[in-house]
């Protein structure tokens, strides 16, 4: 799809079978790591200032008030893009690749305290 010229200026809306919410993905989460996250939700008004704070006080990144704003935006799914069905692809569930998401291949690479980047997961489509 990247270096294919036919895809040029198209959308694509790349999505698995199954919708699931910020929480559904946690809890999958918590039971692939076997432990239980605490999540207290708070209203924007507090959360985004508080995000900003934070974030000038601490020297590692926790939260932005970008990602505060961006945690209440709702995806719309667009119903004229094209999906992975357009691609030839049959995507699968997301509960079948918890773990896979999770690993990290090289864990030294992603250890902020020794100079790492946190390490980026693309999805598996079978």
């Amino acid at each position: 799809m990247l270096y294919d010229d036919k895809t040029a200026s198209q959308t694509f809306e790349l999505y698995g079978p199954k919708n699931y919410s910020t929480a559904e993905i946690a809890e999958l989460v918590d039971r692939e790591i076997f432990k239980r996250r605490r999540h207290i939700n708070l209203p924007k008004s507090i959360l985004k200032p508080a995000a900003g704070l934070l974030n000038r006080l601490l020297w590692w990144d926790i939260m932005s008030a970008d990602e505060v704003e961006r945690e209440f935006h709702d995806q719309v799914i667009d119903e004229t893009a094209k999906t992975f069905k357009d691609l030839g692809i049959e995507p699968t569930d997301i509960s079948k690749w918890t773990y896979h998401y999770l690993v990290r291949p090289f864990p030294f690479l992603s250890d902020p305290f020794l100079g790492g980047v946190l390490c980026v997961f693309f999805p598996v489509v079978t």
